[in-house]
């Protein structure tokens, strides 16, 4: 919004483009052409950098990923928590009827889970002390302690536990393993109970169970615990990748908002700006990196970004493609430059021999393309040459653009110059 292009910019005239590159390269209208793309690229800039400051603060990828997996284990052990009042709630409408502690009848029957562990502890054997913890003695030792039942809230206690057991990367690979195993067997534990349950406990159970297979998804598939695992820096590029619209909204489902805002930002500042000099990537370069074949392509950004931030990077990309690209034109400026050499010459030498001055043909060389560049960088006259050249002058809106112009650039030519300084001109 507010990007206003040059004539050569906006038209595929070859003759615009002969002009431009006439007045860029001219001695006294280049300056102003070239301030005139200047505030392009630095509104486009500016742009670059809002868009990306819509996504938060800027940090660093160790910063962002730290928080990222932060906030998922905080989520996580929301969700468990959460998981474990549900199932009491199970636990509170089963009928207290039949043992003679008061305890429920309808108890996770865990006879099944102790004995496998004791069986496992039998084939072992003894083991050295040294070499128990590794093996997940202790493990093994406490499943086998067990009482014969428990309530279903402190059976998902125990199945969350053992299912971070299962994560955690400081335990053994067998600790690990075993972990997933008993989690597994205690949650056929469960369901086999609940298949006892009735009424209002049946009902509960059943909405506890889907909340608790809704979150085990979004907390413990492959994808979630291989970034937990990864170092911080790594994360964002991990979440963004072509082609990974399952992994992306897999992310974004395990963590809070905010933090999957952090991710946004790091990934969308990292294929904006150069990381080495903070500069905007050209536009060729941004569209190699996000829309190209190789690029992470528009499907993962729709589902990374959202589609309205997908297409005002594809604005992006354009604008900057289209203003930073040479006119396909050299002869203008080969010209130009050629001509105001002579020209330059004349009128160096004629005032410092206070001649009469340069000769008109010479004159109009140095100052048409002043008058040029005033038309190519003011909007209005670029609007009426763009609508002109669009339109053509068959048209009513065209020829009354095309005579606007005219009028402006009669002007610009008869309007008084401040003469250009000796010395700027002398070779």
């Amino acid at each position: 919004p507010g990007l206003t292009l040059t004539p050569a910019q906006a038209t595929t005239s070859r003759g615009i483009d002969i002009l431009e590159n006439i007045a860029e390269a001219s001695l006294l209208g280049g300056g102003r052409v070239s301030a005139f793309k200047g505030r392009q690229q630095a509104l486009i800039k500016q742009t670059a950098d809002t868009l990306a400051e819509t996504f938060g603060a800027r940090a660093t990828p160790v910063e962002v990923g730290q928080f990222f997996q932060g906030a998922v284990k905080q989520n996580r052990e929301a969700f468990h928590a959460a998981a474990k009042s549900l199932y009491g709630e199970v636990d509170r409408l089963i009928p207290s009827t039949s043992t003679p502690s008061g305890m429920p009848s309808n108890l996770v029957d865990l006879r099944a889970l102790k004995a496998e562990a004791s069986a496992i502890l039998k084939k072992r054997g003894a083991l050295p002390k040294s070499l128990s913890s590794e093996l997940g003695q202790q493990i093994l030792t406490d499943l086998s302690n067990l009482a014969d039942q428990t309530t279903f809230a402190n059976a998902q206690m125990m199945r969350s536990q053992l299912l971070k057991g299962g994560r955690a990367k400081e335990l053994a690979d067998i600790e690990g393993g075993l972990s997933k195993k008993f989690a597994g067997v205690l949650d056929e534990a469960m369901e086999g109970a609940a298949r006892n349950l009735s009424g209002e406990a049946a009902e509960a159970w059943r909405s506890a169970n889907a909340f608790y297979r809704s979150g085990v998804e979004q907390f413990n598939n492959r994808f979630i615990q291989s970034l937990m695992e990864k170092a911080p820096e790594k994360v964002a590029d991990s979440i963004f990748q072509r082609g990974g619209v399952t992994l992306i909204r897999q992310a974004r489902a395990a963590s809070p908002e905010e933090a999957f805002r952090q991710v946004q930002g790091a990934f969308l500042r990292k294929e904006l700006f150069d990381p080495m000099t903070g500069d905007l990537y050209t536009g060729r370069q941004l569209h190699q990196k996000l829309f190209s074949r190789t690029g992470i392509g528009s499907e993962s950004l729709d589902a990374g970004l959202g589609n309205d931030v997908r297409r005002k990077l594809q604005g992006l990309a354009e604008a900057l493609e289209i203003t930073q690209g040479r006119q396909g034109e050299g002869t203008g400026k080969m010209f130009i430059q050629l001509k105001q050499a002579g020209a330059a010459m004349e009128v160096a030498g004629g005032a410092l021999a206070l001649t009469q001055g340069p000769s008109a043909t010479n004159l109009t060389i140095m100052l048409a393309p002043v008058a040029i560049s005033r038309i190519f960088t003011n909007p209005t006259a670029i609007q009426w040459l763009t609508t002109g050249i669009t339109l053509g002058p068959g048209t009513a809106a065209g020829s009354r653009a095309l005579a606007q112009l005219s009028a402006f650039a009669l002007k610009e030519m008869s309007a008084p110059r401040e003469r250009p300084a000796v010395e700027a001109l002398t070779p």
